[in-house]
């Protein structure tokens, strides 16, 4: 459920998407300052999908944003994102992969991409479409801002954005359920029972639900061993959810280690808030 794309093949979509703005600078009529033929982007942002137009409004405004910084590569790599999205073509976040990010900003910007990532399989594009082109934007801006590395306002003021909008699109997905984990375990309380059979009946009170199930493990330990933690975690929530009557094509599972924790942690820190599955119930 989580989309990987190869560091190569995103510098390639990158370069792409930075080339077809600039060939758009070049077309005679003003819009937005990039050279836009108004007609035609108008005419196709019509026919794209809400997200995809909230996609093009927003990353126009980023572009707008960068150009009155004088910085016109980012300026032309947003306007492109934002000509694609238009244009109805399936724009995504950015990897992380393809900035220069200072070391201690890295893990959390991975979580982020990942919690973002996760929430557009679910269907938050189509549930949340204002909410997540929010949320895609504003991780991109984070990104673009934490590279730079010189404005903490603009890093803080992107990162607000992005988590403000994520908090819309959570609500928008339907109820979350947390499953807490005592340290270095994939052991199943007493209470953590009870809450998956909260989620067993909401799961079963509709035959279109599909339970998604996202593990997480602290950063105490390797990040390799973190994530085979987080693996057996999600494995223990599913073979309940099953014995309980949850039918296996409705449940959809992630595991992330500790790549997106609860509480943003030192490594080899214990943090028994990050220990822990999420699972969300979408109708």
């Amino acid at each position: 459920m989580n989309h990987q794309i190869h560091p190569k093949s995103d510098h390639l979509i990158r370069a792409a998407l930075t080339a077809a703005a600039l060939l758009a600078v070049s077309a005679c009529a003003e819009f937005g300052g990039y050279g836009y033929k108004t007609a035609e982007v108008e005419a196709s942002r019509l026919q794209a999908s809400e997200f995809n137009r909230n996609l093009y409004r927003d990353y126009l405004d980023l572009a707008d944003a960068e150009r009155a910084e004088y910085d016109w590569k980012d300026a032309h790599y947003f306007a492109g994102k934002a000509l694609a999205a238009a244009q109805d073509e399936e724009v995504g976040p950015e990897s992380i992969y393809e900035r220069r990010l200072p070391a201690g900003s890295v893990a959390e910007l991975r979580g982020a991409r990942n919690r973002l990532v996760e929430a557009l399989d679910r269907g938050a594009a189509v549930k949340a479409p204002g909410p997540a082109a929010a949320a895609q934007t504003g991780f991109d801006c984070w990104l673009q801002e934490q590279e730079e590395d010189h404005q903490p306002d603009d890093i803080a003021a992107c990162r607000e954005t992005f988590e403000l909008a994520m908090a819309q699109v959570d609500e928008a997905l339907g109820p979350r359920y947390t499953v807490y984990f005592d340290f270095d375990s994939a052991k199943l309380s007493g209470d953590a029972e009870q809450v998956l059979k909260q989620v067993a009946e909401a799961a079963k009170a509709s035959k279109d639900a599909a339970v998604l199930i996202s593990g997480h493990a602290d950063r105490a330990g390797s990040e390799a061993y973190n994530l085979a933690l987080s693996q057996r975690r999600v494995s223990a929530i599913r073979r309940l959810l099953l014995s309980a009557g949850v039918k296996a094509e409705q449940i959809g599972t992630a595991e992330y280690g500790e790549t997106a924790p609860a509480v943003h942690t030192l490594d080899a820190t214990p943090e028994a808030r990050n220990r822990r599955v999420e699972i969300n119930v979408v109708q």
